[in-house]
C-alpha cells in the first residue's frame, strides 16, 4: 500500500509534519504523563487522569485519554494503562498490552 501511495505522489515528510503536530497543551500534557506514570514490579505501569489534571493542562477528555500509549516504551512492562475520569464522573480504564491478553479482564468489568 505504501509503495502504491507513493506511486501516486504522496508526500511521507507532508503527511509526517502534518501527523506530529501538537498543540501546547497536549505537549505538557505529555510532559505530565511521562513525569508521573507509576510502575510495578510485576511490569504494570499505569497514570491516572483526574479530572483535576485534564482542566489544568485545557485538554479535552479524548485527548486526555489519548495518552494512554505514552508510556507503552517502558523496558519491562508488559501491560499499561490509564485511568481518566470523564467530565461526566464516570471512570474507566484503557488498558493496553505487548502480549498478555487484557481483553478478558476488560470485559469482565465491563
Amino acid at each position: 500500500m505504501a509503495g502504491m501511495l507513493l506511486d501516486m505522489g504522496v508526500n511521507p515528510q507532508e503527511i509526517d509534519n502534518f501527523l506530529s503536530v501538537d498543540t501546547e497543551e497536549t505537549l505538557k500534557l505529555k510532559g505530565y504523563v511521562l513525569s508521573n506514570f507509576i510502575t510495578t514490579k510485576d511490569g504494570f505501569a499505569y497514570i491516572k487522569m483526574t479530572r483535576e489534571v485534564i482542566n489544568e493542562f485545557k485538554v479535552t477528555d479524548e485527548q486526555a485519554a489519548n495518552m494512554v500509549n505514552m508510556i507503552s516504551t517502558i523496558k519491562g512492562v508488559l501491560v499499561w494503562a490509564l485511568i481518566i475520569e470523564y467530565a461526566d464522573g464516570k471512570i474507566k480504564a484503557r488498558l493496553r498490552s505487548k502480549g498478555p491478553s487484557v481483553n478478558e479482564l476488560a470485559n469482565k468489568y465491563n
